[in-house]
Formats: C-alpha cells, structure tokens, sequence
C-alpha cells in the first residue's frame, strides 16, 4: 500500500499525548481537529492486554512471523 493511504499510530502515543496524536488523525483524514475530539476514552490499561490472549505456541508463532516488524518499529518481543 502507498503510505499516502494509511496513517500508522501507537497506542503508546496516543495514550501520552492524545492532542497531537489526534491531530495527526484529523489532519489525515482532511478534517480541522476539535477539541471534543479528546472526550474520547482512552488510557494506557489497554497496552499489552492482547498478550493475555495467547498460550506459549501462539506467542512463539506471533515472534517468529512477525519477527522483523517488531525488530522495525522497536517493539519487544511478545
């Protein structure tokens, strides 16, 4: 895909600074960002809870698949 066609964010990020993160969405989606637009919900409880979801041979596909994306974008290993 072009990546004029998908914006990439992080939960992490949004979670921390969710003004500008925000911001970066409406702007991408060609919209003025309004300030409502942080009455949304949205805290760091959610990070990592998918890692719950998966017994050890799951979670040793998920790194061995998706291996070089976590290397990429710095994430750690599941």
């Amino acid at each position: 895909l072009p990546e004029s066609s998908f914006l990439e964010i992080s939960l992490y990020d949004i979670t921390s600074n969710p003004k500008k993160e925000l911001a970066k969405v409406a702007n991408f989606w060609g919209f003025n960002f309004e300030q409502n637009l942080l009455n949304i919900e949205l805290n760091k409880s959610n990070k990592g809870r998918w890692k719950e979801q998966f017994d050890t041979a799951s979670t040793a596909r998920i790194n061995k698949e998706l291996s070089c994306f976590i290397d990429y974008y710095g994430y750690d290993k599941v």
